[in-house]
């Protein structure tokens, strides 16, 4: 059965054991990093973010219960209030980090470091959406673009473009003059001749 196994002896006796571990933390709120074997900074990490959750809670119970966790040490729950504790307002948990470093010499144990977490979590923006006349100009000024890069593909220059473009609408209205003309041709010929009996009698 695994009832009350928790956690990681770490080679010594219950009593040395959190012994051990308070002062670790001790240490690690008073220079806020310290570099130690990698078992035991996984250990401290557990038992200082349990206290800086008492201490975000800013009541008198949740002191009394710091300082009776760090062997009576009221300097270092009041930095730990006043100090550590407001920069994790927005933060639920993960209040440090561990940050393995290599092996220690002597005996290759493997050392990190474990350290308080500064930066802050990132802000999202939220999105707006576009409004019904930005949606309806936005085809048109892409059909420019468009326009504009196939002209610029082409290697045509704006000002042979815009003579291109005004001769095509002079040979427009030419065409549509000429097709007018013969239409007023055509209607003439196609008008009916007088009768001669007709131009007697508007003679009479």
């Amino acid at each position: 059965m695994q009832h009350n196994k928790k956690g990681r002896r770490l080679g010594r006796r219950p009593d040395h054991r959190v012994a051990m571990i308070r002062n670790l933390t001790l240490s690690l709120i008073e220079h806020e990093r310290i570099e130690t074997t990698v078992p035991r900074a996984k250990e401290i990490r557990r038992f200082a973010e349990r206290l800086v959750t008492y201490a975000k809670r800013g009541d008198l119970h949740g002191r009394r219960l710091i300082i009776r966790r760090l062997g009576n040490q009221p300097e270092a729950a009041a930095k730990l209030i006043d100090e550590i504790a407001p920069r994790f307002e927005k933060r639920q948990g993960g209040y440090t980090r561990v940050l393995k470093t290599g092996f220690r010499r002597g005996d290759a144990a493997p050392t990190a470091l474990i350290e308080w977490v500064e930066e802050e979590l990132p802000v999202r923006k939220k999105k707006r959406p576009k409004k019904a006349a930005e949606t309806q100009a936005a085809p048109s000024e892409a059909e420019d673009v468009a326009d504009d890069e196939a002209a610029q593909e082409q290697g045509i220059p704006e000002e042979a473009e815009a003579d291109v473009t005004e001769a095509a609408t002079e040979g427009a209205a030419e065409a549509a003059e000429a097709s007018a003309g013969e239409d007023a041709t055509e209607a003439d010929q196609d008008a009916p001749e007088p009768d001669a009996e007709d131009s007697d009698k508007a003679s009479e």
